[in-house]
């Protein structure tokens, strides 16, 4: 998933985070939680903590948001948070926290600074019964993959976003893939109160919803675009409307461009199911979806406007 162009980026990024520390800490599955225990000691507003290869277990990993925080993970092997539920604490600050090159085994991770942008590059999230990522900020996701998320009592599969400061934060999924994974009401992205946002060059393949759709964008959503994106084979196993794409809750300018859709089924709007939002669609290939009664591609009501070019 990953070309050059994507590796020297993240190389970058990885150069300009370590030039910015105040605290440098290197973890292995041993001493871990106490280098983090260290880096808060020392009181650093900028942590960078480099993990070796290896497997790292907690019964919890309490992040303190008054400092920026930046994790990395091995470059010549796997570092993998197995059964670790993470969580930021909200703190007046709420800098940013940054994870490159983890894989998380029911390993969630909970955000929950308004104002906090989190940040996930190259990393593989798995087997969770709750949302793998949680925020109420901001959020960064390239090059990840989510497969096998299964929440039955949660609203989303995968990942969870409510914006709680709209004016500030956007919602950002780049290069990603979303397989596999289940959910009530979403079982891939679940979004609310976001002003700005990407979703490009990602993958939706064989996810599961019973309520919604795989990605659901709602509390009035606005300036939102799907770019190049593929829903392959994603379907809605209740009576309920759209398998791939939600777009509801007085969400605006919404702009599907240069997309796939192909494979998805529900009852109703095989791939889109749009009440009381608008919609752009910009090129892309919609064919053989499949819904029992109406609308094979999208099922529009409640004051909807679809818009094509």
């Amino acid at each position: 998933m990953v070309n050059n162009s994507h590796t020297l980026f993240l190389a970058l990024v990885l150069v300009t985070i370590c030039d910015s520390a105040d605290y440098l800490g290197f973890a292995n599955p041993t001493n871990w939680t106490q280098e983090i225990s260290n880096a808060v000691s020392f009181g650093a507003t900028n942590v960078v903590i480099h993990f070796k290869t290896g497997v790292y277990s907690s019964s919890s990993f309490v992040i303190n948001s008054a400092s920026s925080w930046q994790f990395l993970g091995s470059s010549s092997g796997s570092s993998i948070f197995q059964d670790v539920p993470i969580n930021t604490v909200d703190g007046s600050s709420n800098l940013p926290v940054t994870f490159v090159r983890f894989r998380f085994q029911n390993s969630p991770l909970r955000m929950l600074g308004d104002v906090q942008i989190s940040s996930f590059y190259n990393c593989t999230f798995t087997s969770s019964t709750v949302p793998a990522l949680s925020t109420f900020g901001g959020i960064q996701v390239e090059d990840c993959l989510f497969q096998n998320i299964n929440t039955p009592s949660d609203n989303s599969g995968a990942i969870h976003a409510e914006n709680h400061n709209r004016d500030l934060n956007a919602f950002n999924v780049l290069r990603s893939k979303f397989v596999g994974n289940t959910g009530p009401r979403a079982s891939s992205i679940y979004m609310l109160y976001y002003n700005i946002g990407n979703i490009s060059d990602t993958v939706f393949a064989n996810n599961i919803v019973t309520t919604d759709a795989t990605v659901r964008i709602g509390g009035s959503c606005n300036n939102i675009l799907l770019q190049r994106c593929t829903f392959d084979s994603n379907s809605n196993q209740s009576l309920g409307a759209g398998a791939a794409l939600m777009i509801c809750e007085q969400s605006r300018n919404i702009v599907l461009k240069d997309s796939t859709a192909f494979k998805n089924t529900a009852n109703q709007g095989a791939f889109l199911f749009i009440p009381d939002s608008d919609v752009n669609f910009i090129g892309g290939s919609y064919h053989d979806n499949n819904a029992n009664n109406n609308g094979g591609v999208v099922f529009a009501v409640s004051n909807a406007r679809v818009f094509a070019h």
